[in-house]
């Protein structure tokens, strides 16, 4: 697989990373230039972007109404839409509870942080629901993972060999 960046080169330090998340974060086209941009910072609708399509999550599944909770989206793809609503569904990304997702702001150290741990959190709970545990109404906490708040409290933790255990 090669990727095509006017502003990448195969000697840039991150080349290799650029060619292996190719599929997933977008390069851009500038006066006729594919370029990449890779010194610049990422904006959340790149974001949404690049997780939805890293998981592989259908982009024609989401509640549209889900996007009447931002007044700012409106001049969006509806690929960038779907992923919006898509990672705000699933806890992954928020708005900032003004009306606003802010799809052109960049984001914060803090923010990539709250947000690859969200993805995280989401890929344990789907790993729960494919061994058939509900796991409506959890949240995540700290060093102890994840509490149900709809019954029982249940800890759990990853074994040595990856698998999710209840302890």
């Amino acid at each position: 697989k090669t990727i095509n960046y006017e502003d990448v080169t195969a000697n840039h330090w991150a080349y290799e990373y650029i060619k292996a998340t190719s599929d997933f974060i977008d390069g851009f086209t500038n006066d006729g230039l594919s370029m990449y941009y890779p010194e610049e910072p990422i904006k959340r609708v790149d974001v949404a972007r690049a997780i939805i399509k890293s998981i592989k999550w259908e982009t024609k599944e989401y509640d549209k109404e889900t996007l009447s909770n931002f007044s700012d989206i409106g001049s969006l793809s509806k690929e960038a839409l779907a992923c919006i609503a898509i990672a705000y569904e699933n806890n992954i990304l928020n708005g900032y509870g003004n009306g606003k997702f802010m799809p052109n702001a960049n984001m914060t150290r803090a923010e990539i942080t709250k947000t690859i741990s969200n993805v995280y959190l989401r890929n344990e709970l789907l790993e729960f629901e494919k061994q058939g545990i509900n796991t409506f109404g959890w949240v995540y906490s700290g060093d102890e993972k994840v509490y149900s708040v709809s019954g029982d409290v249940i800890k759990y933790k990853i074994d040595s060999e990856g698998r999710l255990t209840t302890s």
